[in-house]
Protein backbone atom coordinates (compact mmCIF):
# COMPACT_ATOMS: atom_id res chain seq x y z
CA UNK A 1 0.00 0.00 0.00
CA UNK A 2 1.13 3.54 -0.65
CA UNK A 3 2.35 5.63 2.22
CA UNK A 4 1.03 9.15 2.54
CA UNK A 5 3.80 11.65 1.79
CA UNK A 6 3.53 14.71 3.94
CA UNK A 7 6.37 17.11 4.46
CA UNK A 8 6.06 20.46 6.21
CA UNK A 9 8.67 22.81 4.81
CA UNK A 10 9.42 26.27 6.14
CA UNK A 11 10.34 29.55 4.49
CA UNK A 12 11.68 32.49 6.47
CA UNK A 13 10.64 36.02 5.60
CA UNK A 14 13.39 38.57 6.08
CA UNK A 15 14.28 42.04 4.88
CA UNK A 16 17.85 41.10 3.96
CA UNK A 17 18.33 38.32 1.38
CA UNK A 18 16.51 35.97 -0.97
CA UNK A 19 17.56 32.35 -1.30
CA UNK A 20 16.15 29.01 -2.37
CA UNK A 21 16.78 25.40 -1.56
CA UNK A 22 16.16 22.01 -3.16
CA UNK A 23 14.68 19.30 -1.00
CA UNK A 24 15.68 15.67 -1.44
CA UNK A 25 13.67 13.37 -3.69
CA UNK A 26 10.48 12.20 -1.93
CA UNK A 27 9.25 8.69 -2.65
CA UNK A 28 7.48 5.73 -1.05
CA UNK A 29 8.27 2.00 -0.73
CA UNK A 30 11.46 2.42 -2.71
CA UNK A 31 13.31 -0.57 -4.02
CA UNK A 32 17.05 -0.70 -4.56
CA UNK A 33 16.64 1.11 -7.89
CA UNK A 34 14.73 4.00 -6.43
CA UNK A 35 11.35 2.83 -7.84
CA UNK A 36 8.24 2.34 -5.75
CA UNK A 37 6.63 -1.06 -6.10
CA UNK A 38 2.95 -1.80 -5.58
CA UNK A 39 1.11 -5.08 -5.98
CA UNK A 40 -1.91 -4.25 -8.11
CA UNK A 41 -3.42 -7.58 -9.12
CA UNK A 42 -3.33 -11.27 -8.43
CA UNK A 43 -4.42 -13.54 -11.26
CA UNK A 44 -4.28 -17.15 -12.49
CA UNK A 45 -2.74 -17.44 -15.93
CA UNK A 46 -3.84 -20.52 -17.87
CA UNK A 47 -3.30 -21.71 -21.40
CA UNK A 48 -3.38 -25.00 -23.29
CA UNK A 49 0.17 -25.97 -22.30
CA UNK A 50 0.66 -24.61 -18.79
CA UNK A 51 -1.32 -23.98 -15.67
CA UNK A 52 0.23 -21.74 -13.04
CA UNK A 53 -0.44 -18.83 -10.77
CA UNK A 54 1.50 -15.60 -11.05
CA UNK A 55 1.82 -12.53 -8.86
CA UNK A 56 1.65 -9.51 -11.16
CA UNK A 57 3.45 -6.35 -10.06
CA UNK A 58 3.62 -2.86 -11.49
CA UNK A 59 6.58 -0.58 -11.09
CA UNK A 60 5.43 2.96 -10.50
CA UNK A 61 8.27 5.45 -10.48
CA UNK A 62 7.42 8.23 -8.06
CA UNK A 63 10.48 10.43 -7.55
CA UNK A 64 10.25 14.18 -7.45
CA UNK A 65 11.78 17.21 -5.81
CA UNK A 66 10.27 20.53 -4.79
CA UNK A 67 12.12 23.84 -4.90
CA UNK A 68 10.72 26.53 -2.60
CA UNK A 69 12.20 29.81 -1.29
CA UNK A 70 14.14 29.76 1.93
CA UNK A 71 14.20 33.53 2.44
CA UNK A 72 11.86 36.12 0.95
CA UNK A 73 12.35 39.90 1.05
CA UNK A 74 9.39 42.29 0.95
CA UNK A 75 9.66 45.54 -0.97
CA UNK A 76 9.39 48.48 1.38
CA UNK A 77 7.49 50.50 -1.21
CA UNK A 78 4.84 48.01 -2.36
CA UNK A 79 4.81 45.99 0.87
CA UNK A 80 4.71 42.70 -1.03
CA UNK A 81 7.01 40.10 -2.54
CA UNK A 82 6.88 37.37 -5.14
CA UNK A 83 8.38 33.93 -4.81
CA UNK A 84 8.49 30.86 -7.09
CA UNK A 85 7.83 27.16 -6.53
CA UNK A 86 8.93 24.43 -8.91
CA UNK A 87 8.27 20.67 -8.97
CA UNK A 88 10.55 18.35 -10.92
CA UNK A 89 10.87 14.62 -11.34
CA UNK A 90 8.62 11.73 -12.26
CA UNK A 91 5.33 10.43 -10.82
CA UNK A 92 2.68 7.94 -11.96
CA UNK A 93 0.05 9.33 -14.30
CA UNK A 94 -2.75 9.06 -11.76
CA UNK A 95 -0.86 10.87 -9.01
CA UNK A 96 -0.73 14.54 -8.11
CA UNK A 97 1.93 16.44 -6.16
CA UNK A 98 0.53 19.18 -3.94
CA UNK A 99 2.58 22.12 -2.64
CA UNK A 100 0.24 24.26 -0.56
CA UNK A 101 1.38 27.32 1.43
CA UNK A 102 -0.42 28.59 4.51
CA UNK A 103 -3.03 31.24 3.83
CA UNK A 104 -1.46 33.73 6.24
CA UNK A 105 1.20 34.15 8.91
CA UNK A 106 2.44 36.79 11.38
CA UNK A 107 5.35 39.18 10.94
CA UNK A 108 7.18 40.43 14.01
CA UNK A 109 9.48 43.43 14.70
CA UNK A 110 11.03 44.81 17.89
CA UNK A 111 8.65 47.05 19.85
CA UNK A 112 5.91 46.66 17.25
CA UNK A 113 2.62 44.77 17.17
CA UNK A 114 2.49 41.73 14.93
CA UNK A 115 1.26 42.26 11.38
CA UNK A 116 -0.67 39.62 9.39
CA UNK A 117 0.78 38.78 5.98
CA UNK A 118 -1.37 36.93 3.40
CA UNK A 119 -0.18 34.43 0.80
CA UNK A 120 -1.70 33.74 -2.62
CA UNK A 121 -0.09 31.06 -4.80
CA UNK A 122 -1.47 30.62 -8.32
CA UNK A 123 -0.72 26.90 -8.62
CA UNK A 124 -0.70 24.25 -5.91
CA UNK A 125 -1.08 20.95 -7.83
CA UNK A 126 1.27 19.31 -10.32
CA UNK A 127 0.38 16.38 -12.58
CA UNK A 128 2.79 14.35 -14.63
CA UNK A 129 2.07 16.48 -17.70
CA UNK A 130 2.93 19.82 -16.13
CA UNK A 131 6.05 19.06 -14.14
CA UNK A 132 8.90 21.56 -14.57
CA UNK A 133 6.44 24.48 -14.55
CA UNK A 134 6.72 27.22 -11.98
CA UNK A 135 4.09 28.55 -9.60
CA UNK A 136 4.09 32.17 -8.54
CA UNK A 137 3.29 33.12 -4.97
CA UNK A 138 2.59 36.62 -3.70
CA UNK A 139 3.04 37.71 -0.09
CA UNK A 140 1.33 40.91 0.98
CA UNK A 141 1.67 42.81 4.25
CA UNK A 142 -0.18 46.03 3.66
CA UNK A 143 -0.01 47.09 7.31
CA UNK A 144 3.77 46.79 7.61
CA UNK A 145 5.75 49.90 8.64
CA UNK A 146 9.45 50.72 8.56
CA UNK A 147 11.53 48.29 10.54
CA UNK A 148 13.16 44.88 10.59
CA UNK A 149 10.27 42.40 10.22
CA UNK A 150 10.63 38.64 10.26
CA UNK A 151 8.27 35.69 10.12
CA UNK A 152 8.01 32.07 9.11
CA UNK A 153 5.39 30.39 6.94
CA UNK A 154 4.94 26.74 6.04
CA UNK A 155 4.36 24.66 2.91
CA UNK A 156 2.58 21.33 3.02
CA UNK A 157 3.96 18.96 0.38
CA UNK A 158 2.15 15.67 -0.27
CA UNK A 159 1.25 13.13 -2.95
CA UNK A 160 -2.33 12.09 -3.79
CA UNK A 161 -3.96 9.47 -5.99
CA UNK A 162 -6.11 11.22 -8.62
CA UNK A 163 -6.90 8.18 -10.75
CA UNK A 164 -10.40 8.23 -12.29
CA UNK A 165 -13.32 6.21 -10.97
CA UNK A 166 -14.34 3.40 -13.30
CA UNK A 167 -17.84 1.91 -13.29
CA UNK A 168 -19.13 -1.37 -14.70
CA UNK A 169 -21.56 0.69 -16.79
CA UNK A 170 -22.30 4.36 -17.36
CA UNK A 171 -26.03 4.08 -18.09
CA UNK A 172 -29.00 1.81 -17.58
CA UNK A 173 -32.80 1.58 -17.83
CA UNK A 174 -35.35 0.51 -15.22
CA UNK A 175 -38.78 -0.57 -16.43
CA UNK A 176 -40.49 -3.65 -14.99
CA UNK A 177 -38.06 -3.96 -12.05
CA UNK A 178 -37.78 -1.51 -9.17
CA UNK A 179 -33.99 -1.19 -9.14
CA UNK A 180 -30.72 -1.98 -10.93
CA UNK A 181 -27.13 -2.46 -9.75
CA UNK A 182 -23.76 -1.41 -11.09
CA UNK A 183 -20.32 -1.76 -9.54
CA UNK A 184 -17.39 0.57 -8.89
CA UNK A 185 -14.71 -1.47 -10.62
CA UNK A 186 -11.90 0.80 -9.38
CA UNK A 187 -12.97 0.32 -5.75
CA UNK A 188 -10.16 -0.16 -3.21
CA UNK A 189 -10.42 -1.01 0.45
CA UNK A 190 -10.16 2.14 2.50
CA UNK A 191 -11.86 4.34 -0.09
CA UNK A 192 -15.00 6.18 0.95
CA UNK A 193 -17.70 7.33 -1.47
CA UNK A 194 -20.61 9.73 -1.59
CA UNK A 195 -23.61 9.16 -3.89
CA UNK A 196 -26.03 11.80 -5.14
CA UNK A 197 -28.93 11.95 -7.60
CA UNK A 198 -29.76 14.85 -9.92
CA UNK A 199 -33.44 14.18 -9.15
CA UNK A 200 -34.28 12.06 -6.13
CA UNK A 201 -37.94 12.06 -7.20
CA UNK A 202 -36.90 9.91 -10.18
CA UNK A 203 -34.17 7.70 -8.67
CA UNK A 204 -32.05 7.34 -5.54
CA UNK A 205 -28.85 5.37 -4.95
CA UNK A 206 -27.20 3.47 -2.09
CA UNK A 207 -23.80 1.77 -1.74
CA UNK A 208 -22.87 -1.60 -0.29
CA UNK A 209 -19.12 -2.21 -0.56
CA UNK A 210 -18.51 -1.64 -4.29
CA UNK A 211 -22.11 -2.21 -5.47
CA UNK A 212 -24.35 0.77 -6.20
CA UNK A 213 -28.08 0.07 -6.02
CA UNK A 214 -30.26 2.50 -7.98
CA UNK A 215 -33.92 2.52 -6.91
CA UNK A 216 -36.64 3.82 -9.25
CA UNK A 217 -39.17 6.33 -7.92
CA UNK A 218 -41.01 7.63 -11.00
CA UNK A 219 -40.49 7.82 -14.75
CA UNK A 220 -37.81 10.16 -16.08
CA UNK A 221 -34.04 10.49 -16.45
CA UNK A 222 -31.66 11.12 -13.56
CA UNK A 223 -27.89 11.21 -13.16
CA UNK A 224 -26.27 9.35 -10.27
CA UNK A 225 -22.94 10.90 -9.28
CA UNK A 226 -20.37 8.67 -7.56
CA UNK A 227 -17.69 10.68 -5.72
CA UNK A 228 -14.57 9.21 -4.15
CA UNK A 229 -14.09 11.41 -1.11
CA UNK A 230 -10.99 13.46 -0.43
CA UNK A 231 -8.56 11.71 1.94
CA UNK A 232 -4.89 12.18 2.76
CA UNK A 233 -4.16 9.60 0.05
CA UNK A 234 -6.87 10.42 -2.49
CA UNK A 235 -7.98 13.41 -4.44
CA UNK A 236 -11.77 13.82 -4.71
CA UNK A 237 -12.85 12.34 -8.07
CA UNK A 238 -16.34 11.77 -9.51
CA UNK A 239 -18.01 9.60 -12.16
CA UNK A 240 -21.61 9.59 -13.37
CA UNK A 241 -24.23 6.97 -14.21
CA UNK A 242 -27.31 7.94 -16.26
CA UNK A 243 -30.50 6.07 -15.38
CA UNK A 244 -33.66 6.09 -17.50
CA UNK A 245 -36.68 5.12 -15.42
CA UNK A 246 -39.60 3.97 -17.55
CA UNK A 247 -43.21 3.19 -16.74
CA UNK A 248 -44.05 0.04 -14.80
CA UNK A 249 -47.52 -1.04 -15.82
CA UNK A 250 -49.81 -3.25 -13.77
CA UNK A 251 -53.19 -3.85 -15.40
CA UNK A 252 -52.41 -1.06 -17.82
CA UNK A 253 -51.70 1.59 -15.15
CA UNK A 254 -48.19 2.79 -14.26
CA UNK A 255 -47.47 2.16 -10.56
CA UNK A 256 -45.00 5.06 -10.57
CA UNK A 257 -47.05 7.89 -12.06
CA UNK A 258 -50.56 6.40 -12.47
CA UNK A 259 -50.42 7.00 -16.23
CA UNK A 260 -52.39 4.52 -18.27
CA UNK A 261 -50.90 2.62 -21.20
CA UNK A 262 -53.92 2.35 -23.44
CA UNK A 263 -52.02 0.20 -25.93
CA UNK A 264 -51.97 -2.80 -23.62
CA UNK A 265 -55.60 -2.57 -22.51
CA UNK A 266 -58.06 -4.93 -24.14
CA UNK A 267 -61.32 -3.78 -25.70
CA UNK A 268 -64.23 -3.26 -23.37
CA UNK A 269 -65.84 -0.85 -20.93
CA UNK A 270 -63.78 0.52 -18.04
CA UNK A 271 -64.51 2.81 -15.13
CA UNK A 272 -62.68 6.13 -14.86
CA UNK A 273 -59.81 4.43 -12.99
CA UNK A 274 -59.38 1.92 -15.84
CA UNK A 275 -60.80 -1.01 -13.96
CA UNK A 276 -62.47 -3.37 -16.41
CA UNK A 277 -66.26 -3.34 -16.02
CA UNK A 278 -67.33 -5.41 -19.05
CA UNK A 279 -65.40 -7.14 -21.80
CA UNK A 280 -66.27 -6.37 -25.41
CA UNK A 281 -67.97 -9.74 -25.73
CA UNK A 282 -70.17 -8.93 -22.74
CA UNK A 283 -71.09 -5.56 -24.28
CA UNK A 284 -72.16 -7.32 -27.48
CA UNK A 285 -74.21 -9.82 -25.49
CA UNK A 286 -76.26 -7.06 -23.80
CA UNK A 287 -76.76 -5.24 -27.09
CA UNK A 288 -74.72 -2.14 -26.22
CA UNK A 289 -72.38 -2.45 -29.23
CA UNK A 290 -72.21 -4.28 -32.53
CA UNK A 291 -69.55 -4.64 -35.23
CA UNK A 292 -70.77 -5.43 -38.76
CA UNK A 293 -68.11 -5.89 -41.47
CA UNK A 294 -65.70 -3.69 -39.56
CA UNK A 295 -68.31 -0.94 -38.91
CA UNK A 296 -68.97 -0.07 -35.26
CA UNK A 297 -72.51 0.69 -34.15
CA UNK A 298 -73.69 1.39 -30.63
CA UNK A 299 -76.84 -0.57 -29.91
CA UNK A 300 -78.30 -3.82 -31.24
CA UNK A 301 -79.07 -4.78 -34.84
CA UNK A 302 -82.66 -3.75 -35.43
CA UNK A 303 -82.91 -5.21 -38.91
CA UNK A 304 -80.13 -7.74 -39.54
CA UNK A 305 -78.82 -7.85 -43.09
CA UNK A 306 -79.77 -4.28 -43.94
CA UNK A 307 -77.05 -1.75 -44.51
CA UNK A 308 -77.50 1.80 -43.35
CA UNK A 309 -79.93 0.77 -40.60
CA UNK A 310 -80.37 3.48 -37.95
CA UNK A 311 -79.19 2.41 -34.50
CA UNK A 312 -79.71 5.82 -32.92
CA UNK A 313 -83.11 5.09 -31.41
CA UNK A 314 -81.99 1.90 -29.69
CA UNK A 315 -81.80 2.47 -25.93
CA UNK A 316 -79.33 -0.34 -25.23
CA UNK A 317 -76.48 1.98 -26.22
CA UNK A 318 -77.13 3.89 -23.00
CA UNK A 319 -75.77 0.91 -21.10
CA UNK A 320 -72.34 2.29 -22.04
CA UNK A 321 -70.57 4.30 -19.36
CA UNK A 322 -67.08 5.23 -18.20
CA UNK A 323 -64.39 4.66 -20.84
CA UNK A 324 -65.00 2.64 -24.00
CA UNK A 325 -62.03 0.96 -25.72
CA UNK A 326 -62.71 -0.04 -29.33
CA UNK A 327 -61.42 -3.46 -30.53
CA UNK A 328 -59.03 -4.17 -33.42
CA UNK A 329 -61.92 -5.64 -35.43
CA UNK A 330 -63.25 -2.11 -36.07
CA UNK A 331 -62.13 -0.19 -39.16
CA UNK A 332 -65.06 2.24 -39.44
CA UNK A 333 -67.09 4.29 -36.95
CA UNK A 334 -70.72 4.67 -38.03
CA UNK A 335 -72.50 8.01 -38.41
CA UNK A 336 -73.85 9.40 -35.10
CA UNK A 337 -72.20 6.46 -33.37
CA UNK A 338 -71.51 8.16 -30.04
CA UNK A 339 -74.32 10.71 -30.09
CA UNK A 340 -76.48 10.64 -26.96
CA UNK A 341 -74.14 8.50 -24.84
CA UNK A 342 -74.71 10.55 -21.70
CA UNK A 343 -72.75 8.30 -19.35
CA UNK A 344 -69.62 7.94 -21.47
CA UNK A 345 -66.54 9.86 -20.27
CA UNK A 346 -63.87 8.74 -22.70
CA UNK A 347 -63.32 6.86 -25.96
CA UNK A 348 -60.17 5.05 -27.08
CA UNK A 349 -59.95 4.16 -30.77
CA UNK A 350 -57.99 1.11 -31.86
CA UNK A 351 -55.05 1.42 -34.24
CA UNK A 352 -57.18 -0.23 -36.95
CA UNK A 353 -59.78 2.56 -37.28
CA UNK A 354 -59.57 4.15 -40.74
CA UNK A 355 -62.84 6.07 -41.18
CA UNK A 356 -65.10 8.07 -38.88
CA UNK A 357 -68.67 8.61 -40.01
CA UNK A 358 -70.60 11.88 -40.25
CA UNK A 359 -71.36 13.41 -36.85
CA UNK A 360 -69.99 10.33 -35.08
CA UNK A 361 -69.17 12.49 -32.05
CA UNK A 362 -72.02 14.98 -32.49
CA UNK A 363 -72.63 16.62 -29.15
CA UNK A 364 -75.87 16.95 -27.32
CA UNK A 365 -76.53 18.59 -23.98
CA UNK A 366 -75.36 16.70 -20.89
CA UNK A 367 -72.80 14.55 -22.68
CA UNK A 368 -69.68 14.08 -20.55
CA UNK A 369 -66.95 12.85 -22.89
CA UNK A 370 -63.80 14.69 -21.80
CA UNK A 371 -61.08 12.74 -23.60
CA UNK A 372 -60.66 10.88 -26.89
CA UNK A 373 -57.54 8.80 -27.44
CA UNK A 374 -56.08 6.72 -30.25
CA UNK A 375 -53.83 3.72 -29.72
CA UNK A 376 -50.32 4.10 -31.09
CA UNK A 377 -49.74 2.72 -34.56
CA UNK A 378 -52.93 4.17 -36.05
CA UNK A 379 -52.00 5.57 -39.48
CA UNK A 380 -55.06 7.78 -39.89
CA UNK A 381 -55.75 9.55 -36.59
CA UNK A 382 -53.95 10.88 -33.55
CA UNK A 383 -54.82 12.66 -30.32
CA UNK A 384 -53.07 15.45 -28.46
CA UNK A 385 -54.27 16.24 -24.94
CA UNK A 386 -57.39 14.15 -25.56
CA UNK A 387 -58.33 16.04 -28.75
CA UNK A 388 -58.81 14.07 -31.98
CA UNK A 389 -57.02 15.07 -35.23
CA UNK A 390 -56.24 13.41 -38.52
CA UNK A 391 -52.75 11.93 -38.63
CA UNK A 392 -50.97 15.02 -40.00
CA UNK A 393 -53.03 17.37 -37.77
CA UNK A 394 -54.41 19.42 -40.67
CA UNK A 395 -57.98 18.75 -39.48
CA UNK A 396 -59.33 18.96 -35.94
CA UNK A 397 -61.97 16.25 -35.81
CA UNK A 398 -63.32 16.39 -32.27
CA UNK A 399 -62.78 18.54 -29.20
CA UNK A 400 -64.41 16.59 -26.33
CA UNK A 401 -67.83 17.77 -25.16
CA UNK A 402 -66.96 18.08 -21.49
CA UNK A 403 -63.34 19.21 -21.62
CA UNK A 404 -63.14 21.87 -18.93
CA UNK A 405 -60.79 24.44 -20.51
CA UNK A 406 -62.28 27.90 -21.11
CA UNK A 407 -59.68 28.98 -23.72
CA UNK A 408 -58.25 26.80 -26.48
CA UNK A 409 -55.64 27.59 -29.11
CA UNK A 410 -55.99 25.52 -32.27
CA UNK A 411 -52.59 24.17 -33.43
CA UNK A 412 -50.93 26.05 -36.29
CA UNK A 413 -51.00 22.98 -38.56
CA UNK A 414 -54.82 22.85 -38.67
CA UNK A 415 -56.42 24.00 -41.93
CA UNK A 416 -59.93 22.71 -41.28
CA UNK A 417 -62.15 22.66 -38.22
CA UNK A 418 -64.14 19.46 -38.73
CA UNK A 419 -67.89 18.82 -38.70
CA UNK A 420 -69.38 19.16 -35.20
CA UNK A 421 -65.88 19.29 -33.81
CA UNK A 422 -66.73 21.61 -30.87
CA UNK A 423 -70.52 21.26 -30.81
CA UNK A 424 -72.27 21.46 -27.43
CA UNK A 425 -69.15 22.28 -25.43
CA UNK A 426 -70.36 24.15 -22.39
CA UNK A 427 -67.00 25.42 -21.09
CA UNK A 428 -65.19 27.28 -23.88
CA UNK A 429 -65.45 31.07 -23.94
CA UNK A 430 -62.63 31.76 -26.43
CA UNK A 431 -61.12 29.82 -29.33
CA UNK A 432 -57.97 31.13 -31.01
CA UNK A 433 -57.83 30.08 -34.66
CA UNK A 434 -54.51 29.66 -36.53
CA UNK A 435 -53.38 31.96 -39.33
CA UNK A 436 -53.53 29.30 -42.06
CA UNK A 437 -57.05 28.01 -41.26
CA UNK A 438 -59.19 27.77 -44.40
CA UNK A 439 -62.43 25.99 -43.48
CA UNK A 440 -64.84 25.80 -40.54
CA UNK A 441 -67.04 22.74 -40.93
CA UNK A 442 -70.74 22.13 -40.51
CA UNK A 443 -72.00 22.69 -36.94
CA UNK A 444 -68.38 23.09 -35.83
CA UNK A 445 -69.26 25.36 -32.88
CA UNK A 446 -73.00 24.82 -32.77
CA UNK A 447 -74.52 25.24 -29.30
CA UNK A 448 -71.26 26.21 -27.62
CA UNK A 449 -73.35 28.07 -25.09
CA UNK A 450 -70.54 30.14 -23.52
CA UNK A 451 -68.48 30.90 -26.62
CA UNK A 452 -68.14 34.68 -26.91
CA UNK A 453 -64.79 35.31 -28.60
CA UNK A 454 -63.49 33.95 -31.92
CA UNK A 455 -61.08 35.90 -34.13
CA UNK A 456 -61.36 34.93 -37.79
CA UNK A 457 -57.98 34.68 -39.58
CA UNK A 458 -57.23 36.28 -42.93
CA UNK A 459 -56.81 32.83 -44.52
CA UNK A 460 -60.41 31.76 -43.82
CA UNK A 461 -62.39 30.90 -46.98
CA UNK A 462 -65.36 28.71 -46.00
CA UNK A 463 -67.84 28.72 -43.09
CA UNK A 464 -70.25 25.80 -43.48
CA UNK A 465 -73.90 25.37 -42.40
CA UNK A 466 -74.77 25.92 -38.72
CA UNK A 467 -71.10 26.54 -37.87
CA UNK A 468 -71.78 29.14 -35.13
CA UNK A 469 -75.46 28.52 -34.57
CA UNK A 470 -76.61 29.23 -30.98
CA UNK A 471 -73.34 30.70 -29.76
CA UNK A 472 -72.87 33.99 -27.93
CA UNK A 473 -70.27 35.66 -30.12
CA UNK A 474 -69.96 39.30 -29.18
CA UNK A 475 -68.05 40.15 -32.38
CA UNK A 476 -68.15 38.62 -35.87
CA UNK A 477 -65.24 40.30 -37.65
CA UNK A 478 -65.07 38.95 -41.21
CA UNK A 479 -63.76 42.10 -42.89
CA UNK A 480 -60.13 40.97 -43.09
CA UNK A 481 -60.78 37.42 -44.27
CA UNK A 482 -60.66 35.86 -47.75
CA UNK A 483 -64.11 34.43 -47.12
CA UNK A 484 -65.94 33.01 -50.14
CA UNK A 485 -68.79 30.95 -48.70
CA UNK A 486 -71.17 31.18 -45.71
CA UNK A 487 -73.47 28.20 -45.16
CA UNK A 488 -77.13 28.49 -44.22
CA UNK A 489 -77.84 29.01 -40.53
CA UNK A 490 -74.12 29.62 -39.96
CA UNK A 491 -74.84 32.49 -37.55
CA UNK A 492 -78.40 31.54 -36.56
CA UNK A 493 -79.28 32.77 -33.07
CA UNK A 494 -75.99 34.66 -32.70
CA UNK A 495 -75.95 37.69 -30.42
CA UNK A 496 -73.28 39.85 -32.12
CA UNK A 497 -74.61 43.38 -32.83
CA UNK A 498 -73.02 43.75 -36.28
CA UNK A 499 -71.59 41.64 -39.13
CA UNK A 500 -69.59 42.74 -42.15
CA UNK A 501 -69.72 40.61 -45.32
CA UNK A 502 -66.74 41.29 -47.61
CA UNK A 503 -67.01 41.47 -51.40
CA UNK A 504 -65.07 38.17 -51.69
CA UNK A 505 -68.15 36.21 -50.49
CA UNK A 506 -69.83 34.68 -53.55
CA UNK A 507 -72.20 32.31 -51.71
CA UNK A 508 -74.51 32.61 -48.71
CA UNK A 509 -76.87 29.69 -48.05
CA UNK A 510 -80.52 29.75 -47.06
CA UNK A 511 -83.47 27.45 -47.61
CA UNK A 512 -86.71 26.16 -46.14
CA UNK A 513 -86.19 23.74 -43.24
CA UNK A 514 -89.01 21.18 -43.14
CA UNK A 515 -88.46 20.12 -39.54
CA UNK A 516 -88.26 23.68 -38.21
CA UNK A 517 -90.86 24.87 -40.74
CA UNK A 518 -89.02 28.06 -41.49
CA UNK A 519 -86.59 29.58 -43.95
CA UNK A 520 -83.03 29.61 -42.65
CA UNK A 521 -80.46 32.25 -43.36
CA UNK A 522 -79.54 34.57 -40.50
CA UNK A 523 -82.63 33.36 -38.61
CA UNK A 524 -83.02 34.79 -35.10
CA UNK A 525 -79.85 36.79 -35.60
CA UNK A 526 -80.33 40.37 -34.43
CA UNK A 527 -77.15 41.74 -35.97
CA UNK A 528 -77.12 44.68 -38.35
CA UNK A 529 -75.48 43.34 -41.53
CA UNK A 530 -73.11 45.52 -43.57
CA UNK A 531 -72.36 44.31 -47.09
CA UNK A 532 -69.38 45.50 -49.10
CA UNK A 533 -71.10 44.65 -52.42
CA UNK A 534 -73.58 47.11 -53.93
CA UNK A 535 -76.32 44.48 -53.99
CA UNK A 536 -76.66 40.83 -53.00
CA UNK A 537 -75.01 38.70 -55.74
CA UNK A 538 -77.25 36.29 -57.62
CA UNK A 539 -75.17 33.41 -56.27
CA UNK A 540 -76.46 34.17 -52.77
CA UNK A 541 -79.59 32.27 -51.75
CA UNK A 542 -82.73 34.40 -52.01
CA UNK A 543 -83.40 33.34 -48.42
CA UNK A 544 -80.02 34.36 -47.04
CA UNK A 545 -81.46 37.30 -45.05
CA UNK A 546 -84.56 35.58 -43.72
CA UNK A 547 -84.79 36.29 -40.00
CA UNK A 548 -87.52 35.63 -37.43
CA UNK A 549 -90.33 35.32 -39.95
CA UNK A 550 -90.55 33.74 -43.36
CA UNK A 551 -89.55 36.97 -45.05
CA UNK A 552 -86.33 38.92 -45.47
CA UNK A 553 -85.40 41.70 -43.08
CA UNK A 554 -84.08 44.23 -45.56
CA UNK A 555 -84.11 47.03 -43.02
CA UNK A 556 -81.29 45.30 -41.14
CA UNK A 557 -78.95 45.27 -44.16
CA UNK A 558 -76.81 48.08 -45.57
CA UNK A 559 -75.02 47.65 -48.92
CA UNK A 560 -72.00 49.33 -50.47
CA UNK A 561 -70.17 49.76 -47.15
CA UNK A 562 -66.39 49.75 -47.41
CA UNK A 563 -64.23 47.97 -44.84
CA UNK A 564 -62.81 51.26 -43.64
CA UNK A 565 -66.26 52.79 -43.32
CA UNK A 566 -67.51 49.76 -41.39
CA UNK A 567 -64.55 49.75 -39.01
CA UNK A 568 -64.68 53.49 -38.39
CA UNK A 569 -68.41 54.06 -38.25
CA UNK A 570 -70.53 50.93 -37.94
CA UNK A 571 -68.71 48.14 -36.18
CA UNK A 572 -70.12 47.45 -32.75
Amino acid sequence: MKNKLLRTLAAVLSVTTIASTSFPSLAYELDENGNSIEEIEYQNDKDEDFENSTNVFAELKSEYKVTIPKVVVLSGASKDARYYVKVEGDIAGYETVHVEPEDSFNLYAVNKDAVVATIDQDKTSWHVADFDTDATGVINASDITAGNWQGTFNFNVFLKDSSPITLSSTSGKITDEDFLNFTITSFKNGDSYTLSSSDSNIATASLSKNVVKVTARKEGIATITVTRNETPNNKAVSATFKVDVGHKYVNGVCTRCEQTNIDILSAGMYDNNFNLVKTWEELEQIGAVHVDNGMLYTGEILEPGKSGTSYFENTNKNLLSGILIIPDTVTDISANCFTGLYNLNGIILSNTVENIGHNAFYGVTNMHINNIFVKSGNKHFKTVDGILYNIDMTELIRYPHDKANTIFTVPKSVKRIGTSSFSCNGHLTQVILPENLEEIGESAFESCSRLTNVEFPNSLKIIEDWAFCATKLNRIDLENTQLKSIGWGAFRQCTAPSIFIPKSVDYIGGDYHNQLRTYLGFTNCNAMIYVEAETAPETWSPYWNYRESNSPNNSAVKYNISKEDYINNYRR
